[in-house]
């Protein structure tokens, strides 16, 4: 949430925002996406300010990753529906961030197609390397 400072002659103008708007447009992607590519809240602070000219704070930064978090965690509980036609299988491999190094690791998807044809990707998993014993506890 942006907070606009308030004048009382009502002649302030903001830069970055419009008047009365709560939100950064696009800010929480960037902030997504950078933390996706493994990129430290830090350095993920330092380019938002690069970005729109403020300091964001790197708790708010964290803040929002977390609820980003929470969303994934809900989807990964979610029902899913009771038939597919069909579902695919397949392991890829990306390079994921942990903590300071960055190393390809294997990202497994199973994707279903429903009776109306709709692809709904049923569940992503990450492990090391591909392996049969893997796709057996899925």
């Amino acid at each position: 949430m942006v907070k606009t400072p308030r004048d009382r002659n009502a002649t302030f103008e903001p830069k970055i925002i419009e008047k009365g708007q709560t939100k950064l447009t696009g800010f929480e992607e960037k902030c997504i996406a950078l933390y996706a590519k493994g990129v430290s809240l830090r350095d993920i602070e330092k380019t938002l300010k690069e970005i729109y000219g403020v300091k964001i704070n790197k708790d708010d930064i964290s803040r929002l990753i977390s609820t980003v978090s929470e969303e994934v965690e809900a989807w990964r509980k979610r029902k899913l529906k009771p038939m597919y036609v069909f579902t695919y299988a397949d392991c890829l491999y990306v390079p994921i961030k942990d903590d300071i190094t960055t190393s390809k690791k294997a990202v497994y998807v199973i994707i279903g197609v429903d009776v109306d044809g709709y692809k709904e990707i049923l569940g992503m998993w990450i492990d090391k390397s591909e392996s049969s014993s893997f796709w057996s506890n899925v």
